[in-house]
């Protein structure tokens, strides 16, 4: 049951994440992380370990992509189903070398209640210091990065929308709002897959240089009969149909 947002702010975390799998909406927070994102050259050389590519720019890449996914999921989903989501900043956001990659957790996070729409102002926020962070110490793009921002918090929207309670109508207008709060031209399109909400990038995260990985699966790169195949199982993998 969804938690009212009157007493939102009164459940610590574990409620939170308790709460979450029950509706079943994604959380990926991990509550042992310790390293600060700062600087953000270890993380860098976590993730090039991970793909194997010693290429400093992919493993940028692949890292602020991850990093925002992972704090997108239960701030958005919070939002969206519970009406309440952690409060942090990016000094907040902690990370780990986990057994099968790095991990993501957020210290000193109090649950507050909160709206999608004010969730996705505050991760943009957050997105913002993390790509200036990451710039100071690698040579990437900034267009780039915004690219993968997008594409996490697109992905973590498309995940909340096939939940029952989720208002589709406000997820889609979530969707588009995130592709509008990067600029022009977007970084990414809305399409429509056998009547399913989706996306496709217009920047590449750089994963099809990383060996022999191939390509995301919103791929800008992608055309239509490949796109439509990709995101076909995109959706049973979501939807199970």
């Amino acid at each position: 049951m969804p938690v009212p947002v009157r007493v939102a702010a009164l459940i610590d975390h574990g409620e939170f994440e308790a709460h979450l799998a029950g509706c079943g909406a994604p959380s990926a927070l991990d509550a042992a992380a310790d390293r600060p994102l700062a600087p953000a050259r270890p993380l860098v050389a976590a993730f090039a370990a991970l793909i194997g590519d010693d290429d400093e720019m992919i493993a940028a890449s692949y890292a602020f992509q991850f990093v925002i996914g992972r704090l997108a999921a239960p701030t958005l989903a919070g939002a969206f189903v519970l009406g309440c989501a952690p409060a942090f900043a990016l000094d907040d956001v902690r990370w780990s070398a986990g057994r099968d990659g790095p991990t993501v957790g957020v210290a000193r996070a109090p649950i507050r209640p909160t709206t999608p729409e004010l969730a996705l102002a505050d991760l943009l926020a957050i997105v913002a210091v993390w790509a200036d962070l990451v710039r100071a110490e690698v040579r990437i793009a900034r267009r780039l990065l915004v690219g993968n921002a997008a594409a996490a918090l697109l992905g973590v929207v498309r995940g909340v929308a096939n939940l029952d309670q989720v208002d589709q109508a406000r997820t889609a207008r979530l969707s588009a709002a995130i592709i509008d709060a990067f600029g022009r031209p977007p970084v990414a399109r809305l399409i429509d897959v056998d009547g399913w909400s989706t996306f496709q990038r217009r920047t590449c995260c750089l994963l099809r240089f990383a060996g022999a990985r191939g390509v995301c699966d919103e791929c800008s790169l992608l055309g239509p009969h490949d796109l439509l195949a990709a995101q076909r199982s995109v959706r049973m993998g979501v939807t199970g149909r």
